[in-house]
């Protein structure tokens, strides 16, 4: 298209190199104007638009014909897209002033502009807002919106297209967003309230709203969290109404839909996830679930599973758990019923294939939504199952199912133990630990058989076979444990034989690692050592620490063994009299010992200032949830040498419970307290098992030593 000269381009043209000659500009800039001049000329041409009668919009709409040119031109926006216009308005501005005597022509919202500049000075505030309200009322004017009837709605739209322009000059976001959306907000709300007189305009605050305020202020919360919680119910509810949802009539679905929304609102503001995604959530969810709560009366509603779930609240609180991880462990365990419900599976026929399916689903979960795995997997591992294996337990009564023989072979074992096990018990009169320990190793024994444990193949059973199995078991052992396994599996031989499962009795030929009686010295710890584990547990004030120093002065007072400690009941123990009942493991014997003032004063502290509340009667508790008993002594052992670890006390030889038992039976010893004492205090039954003790007294026993003839000297 060819555009034809204007003779009016001449006319203007001439008087504004008149100007500049007269303001003595370089040719350079004069041939700059006389280029811009006969562009915009052009572009009136085109839009038949007389220079006489331009607008401001015809000047805008110049500019950006002139900025899709040279994107085309250069394939980028320039490099400063804030002074770039200025090129060219600086250019059409003197045109257009010469031609129409006042540019730009007089508007309300450039009076508005001029007023708010001259409050500025008034109030002494920073003249740079004039800048911010500029945009902001040309902004308002492009979309014929007056002042005194701007809205909250408006703002926030403003606000967005400026971020929108943000973006395209500078091809990224803000870097600071906040800093920015406030260096925005702040003049134009200067700017409103002194048009309309306060700002934000007061709106019509939904009753719904003001009965969670009031049932906030209600539950004690403080005013900066009530004022939260009710800007995020506004959000929400402002959801609601866009998805014509009634609130009574909400499900778990919408509010995750809610939160899956504000999710991605957040990731497009600043281009990344939360940093604590479970803090974040927990402030969009916790409002809402109460503003629910108070609607529906009971939040979530209840459903199928929701009475499993009650069982496991009391459970976690009953176990002594603390507020956080009942609330985390009843959120897992409701999500896990939730996907039982999708797939239809019923929580009594709960399988570990579904618990290992429902943990990878969690695993991917998490890598979708922050673009990684958990930073220790062992960890989020234990935090996604443990709520599950809970609730099922309390479903199933045991968890994990015992699995079911695969085969012939498998049924066979597990019948052929389970009948070893009841023989045990029912013939030899044995401990139930005792049962337990020996069964095991027979279903250790048949698992290495493997193919040749069958009913027919195990008739056939050699004494290679039983020397393999104790050559692949024994090594690394010390001779006691190598010692218990042979006689264990001399006992299931001897049965097998007796029940006619094997064709000869092989029990007389295993050969295990010979015992001598008394063969070794029992581990002792020095008074000095065990009063320096005292002294450094005593500084320890804490619950544990109070609970550690009560078991080692019972260790050290009277002796006992670790599990006779773990038995030891409140009612075991008599205030009134000043006595001390102990039921004894081994013998199953009871003693009635004087309960002595500092081990008195060391339980009475742990009761008062340690021990927590609890239906339980043992003494002494576990200090991590679940809140139980010691299962046994071991706990108390690891407690023990940990002590010792922390005291800095490495006394050679053991340095566990029995230590204190046997340092116990020195003192008595060399006190000239009888042999027969000294078994009732430690509750032995036989008298040479007390005469182990004395081989600890090498001082006395050096004394009546006899000397070596001379004759047999080396």
């Amino acid at each position: 298209m060819v555009i034809e000269r204007v003779p009016a381009m001449d006319y203007w043209w001439s008087r504004v190199k008149h100007q500049l000659n007269t303001d003595q500009f370089t040719q350079s800039a004069v041939a700059h104007y006389r280029r811009i001049t006969r562009s915009f000329f052009r572009y009136l041409q085109v839009k038949s638009v007389p220079l006489e009668i331009v607008q401001p919009s015809h000047v805008l709409a110049y500019l950006r014909t002139q900025l899709r040119s040279y994107r085309r031109r250069h394939h980028r926006c320039p490099e400063n897209l804030a002074n770039w216009p200025r090129q060219y308005t600086t250019v059409i501005h003197k045109l257009l002033r010469l031609a129409q005597g006042q540019w730009p022509p007089p508007s309300p919202l450039r009076d508005r502009l001029d007023w708010f500049k001259s409050r500025l000075q008034e109030e002494g505030r920073c003249q740079s807002y004039r800048f911010q309200v500029q945009r902001f009322l040309a902004y308002l004017e492009d979309h014929r919106i007056e002042p005194e009837a701007v809205q909250q709605p408006h703002l926030d739209s403003y606000l967005r297209y400026q971020l929108r322009c943000y973006r395209q000059a500078q091809g990224r976001h803000p870097p600071n967003l906040t800093n920015w959306h406030r260096s925005q907000t702040v003049p134009v709300r200067l700017f409103l309230r002194w048009i309309q007189g306060k700002w934000p305009p007061p709106v019509q605050t939904d009753p719904l709203v003001m009965q969670v305020e009031e049932y906030l202020y209600g539950k004690g919360l403080q005013p900066n969290t009530v004022k939260n919680h009710l800007r995020h119910c506004r959000r929400f509810l402002a959801y609601l109404k866009i998805k014509r949802i009634p609130v009574e009539t909400v499900e778990p679905a919408d509010v995750a839909c809610y939160v899956h929304r504000e999710l991605m609102c957040y990731r497009r503001r600043h281009q990344r996830l939360p940093p604590k995604m479970s803090r974040w959530r927990n402030t969009r969810v916790v409002p809402v679930c109460g503003l629910l709560q108070m609607v529906h009366g009971h939040w979530p509603p209840r459903s199928d599973n929701e009475f499993q779930l009650l069982r496991l609240e009391e459970k976690l609180k009953a176990d002594g758990y603390s507020r956080r991880t009942t609330s985390h462990s009843l959120s897992t365990a409701r999500h896990f019923l939730g996907y039982l419900k999708d797939r239809k599976v019923p929580i009594e026929a709960v399988q570990p294939s579904h618990l290992n399916a429902f943990l990878r689903m969690r695993l991917a979960l998490y890598r979708r939504q922050r673009d990684c795995g958990p930073k220790h997997p062992a960890i989020y591992k234990s935090a996604v199952t443990r709520p599950p294996r809970m609730l099922l337990r309390l479903v199933q009564g045991i968890w994990p199912p015992i699995e079911m023989p695969k085969d012939d072979r498998g049924a066979f074992c597990q019948a052929t133990c389970h009948e070893y096990g009841r023989w045990l018990t029912d013939v030899r009169g044995l401990a139930k630990h005792t049962v337990e320990s020996r069964r095991a190793t027979a279903q250790e024994f048949l698992n290495w058989l493997g193919d040749r444990a069958g009913k027919e193949a195990l008739r056939g059973l050699t004494v290679n076979e039983i020397d393999g199995y104790l050559a692949d078991r024994l090594p690394g052992l010390r001779r006691q444990s190598q010692q218990w396994i042979a006689h264990s599996l001399r006992g299931f031989l001897r049965h097998l034989y007796a029940q006619g499962l094997i064709a000869r009795d092989l029990a007389p030929l295993v050969r295990g690692p010979r015992i001598y009686q008394n063969e070794g010295i029992p581990s002792a710890v020095s008074e000095k050592d065990i009063r320096a584990v005292l002294l450094a547990t005593r500084r320890d004030r804490s619950p544990v620490g109070l609970r550690d120093y009560a078991i080692l002065m019972l260790l050290w007072k009277y002796g006992l063994r670790a599990g006779e400690i773990a038995k030891l009941r409140l009612d075991d123990i008599d205030w009134r009299r000043g006595q001390l009942q102990v039921r004894h493991c081994k013998t199953g014997a009871e003693s009635m010992l004087p309960l002595l003032p500092p081990v008195g004063e060391a339980v009475l502290d742990y009761l008062q200032h340690g021990r927590p509340q609890t239906d339980l009667r043992q003494v002494f508790l576990a200090k991590n949830p679940p809140l139980r008993a010691f299962p046994g002594g071991s706990p108390i052992s690891s407690m023990v040498r940990l002590r010792f670890k922390r005291s800095g006390i490495h006394p050679a030889g053991k340095r566990g419970p029995h230590a204190f038992r046997h340092a116990r039976a020195v003192r008595l010893l060399r006190t000239g307290t009888s042999v027969k004492t000294i078994a009732d205090i430690l509750g032995h039954r036989s008298m040479q098992s007390t005469g182990v003790y004395l081989k600890l007294a090498t001082s006395d026993l050096r004394a009546v030593g006899l000397e070596v003839p001379s004759e047999v000297k080396p």
